[in-house]
């Protein structure tokens, strides 16, 4: 195996396409009928268009979450997302949800 694309269903398209690009840094990479790949460096995710209502999580790690919400705007707008915090293993994580109730998280990764 080379990769795997988590799939996360979405009730708009071009609501979470927007989301992911102002919030996690993702662009566009295709869209399909009622899919869109979206791709921030190397991390890959398809959103999908589903009525029924789903709700999955996603991980996302980085090296470094400071520079993230230096990137991404100021800290107070994010606490409003969400909250970072402290893991057991000692690494920082951001949790927060995505406009269809997905749960997403960015754990800190040493390098």
């Amino acid at each position: 195996m080379l990769k795997s694309i988590p799939i996360l269903p979405v009730k708009n398209l071009l609501s979470s396409i927007t989301f992911y690009e102002a919030r996690l840094g993702f662009h566009l990479q295709e869209e399909i009928e009622d899919y869109a790949l979206i791709q921030n460096k190397e991390a890959f995710l398809y959103l999908k268009k589903a009525d029924r209502e789903y709700r999955t999580k996603c991980v996302f790690y980085l090296e470094n979450i400071d520079l993230f919400f230096k990137d991404k705007g100021c800290i107070d707008y994010w606490k409003t997302l969400g909250k970072l915090h402290l893991s057991s293993e000692g690494r920082l994580v951001f949790s927060m949800v995505d406009l269809d109730g997905n749960q997403l998280k960015l754990v800190e990764v040493s390098k």
